[in-house]
């Protein structure tokens, strides 16, 4: 009777070789999840990332209907007042660095930020002369345009780049680059930007009006294009090209001023979409650097495998194979060069 009392009560239980063995299992499935999930989860912030784009778009071709042409790049930036008077403004004196990113505010639903904004002030505290001096009127008590380019708006901002989302940069770290001073705009912790207006290469001191209207970008300092420019087409011209939220050399893009040569990006690089080699006057010299960190400022580059996203100026969004022919990639970026553009 007590025998089989107890075979009734009998507790039943995993061995130690079952339990491994769920374990193991269990491990196996989450190896074989785990990619799959990180891949929906990339996807989704690639989408973003273009639908940030068309929304830069749109504020365009917005921008566009009402002022007849497309903003400028920059407007008075540190990159043209490296001289010992400054050409816009005397030496010692604050230059105004406004961005076509400021003036697309009231186009990405930003009105409100667009109105704090006085335009007749610099955005940041760079001076002619190009010391990069902090100066009178550098400081947010007497220059309020300074506190405003801090904010961070995630339009402007790539969602696959873990890039600081403020500007970090720091004089003594941009002076151990260069054996220079600072040329940074200045503003505490700007709000930096993952996209930069397709520009033309070498000192942004040559402008868009001056550059031979074939080889022109559709964006310069102090000046822009119209549509009616554009004769290779809307749909074969870049007008917006993705880059890294860091950088190893020079100035971070930001979007509330410019700072020294961040006029934009040149599309037509010699080094091409993704490459995060650095500059021959580092030490040592064209080393690779981090991964997702560009080696130079203004040149393509993001945190998507394989590539970089762009804008057209049709707006639309095309994704551009850092293994893109180089002559391609640089018809790209013309507005007027009369090449026909094939498949890419």
């Amino acid at each position: 009777m007590l025998n089989r009392r107890s075979s009734l009560h009998r507790w039943s239980g995993f061995t130690l070789i079952e339990l491994l063995v769920v374990i193991a299992i269990i491990a196996i499935l989450i190896a074989l999840l785990l990619p799959a999930v990180q891949q929906a989860r990339e996807a989704a912030r690639r989408s973003q990332c273009k639908n940030n784009l068309k929304q830069v778009g749109l504020a365009l071709h917005n921008y566009h209907d009402v002022m007849g042409m497309f903003p400028f790049a920059t407007v008075n930036s540190p990159s043209n007042a490296s001289s010992a008077t400054g050409p816009f403004k005397n030496a010692g004196e604050l230059i105004l660095n406004h961005t076509g990113w400021q003036m697309l505010l009231p186009y990405v639903d930003q009105a409100p930020l667009y109105n704090l904004y006085n335009f007749s002030l610099a955005s940041g505290i760079h001076k002619g002369g190009g010391s990069g001096t902090v100066v009178g009127g550098s400081t947010t008590a007497l220059n309020p345009n300074l506190a405003l380019s801090a904010r961070v708006l995630n339009v402007f901002i790539c969602p696959s780049d873990s890039g600081p989302k403020v500007d970090t940069t720091s004089a003594a770290t941009y002076a151990a680059y260069t054996g220079g001073s600072m040329y940074g705009c200045g503003a505490p912790g700007a709000g930096r930007l993952s996209y930069g207006f397709s520009v033309n290469s070498g000192n942004p001191t040559t402008l868009w009006a001056n550059i031979t209207p074939s080889t022109r970008a559709l964006f310069g300092m102090n000046s822009s294009s119209d549509i009616r420019e554009v004769t290779d087409g809307t749909s074969n011209t870049v007008a917006v090209v993705e880059t890294t939220l860091d950088v190893d050399d020079g100035d971070a893009a930001v979007w509330g001023c410019a700072a020294h040569v961040s006029m934009g990006v040149n599309l037509a690089a010699a080094r091409g979409i993704n490459n995060f080699i650095c500059c021959a006057w580092r030490a040592p010299a064209n080393a690779q650097y981090q991964l997702f960190r560009n080696g130079e400022w203004g040149e393509p580059g993001s945190s998507h495998a394989g590539g970089v996203d762009v804008l057209m100026a049709d707006g639309a969004v095309r994704f551009l194979s850092e293994n893109i022919d180089t002559n391609l990639r640089t018809n790209l970026s013309y507005i007027a060069d009369g090449k026909i553009i094939g498949e890419y």
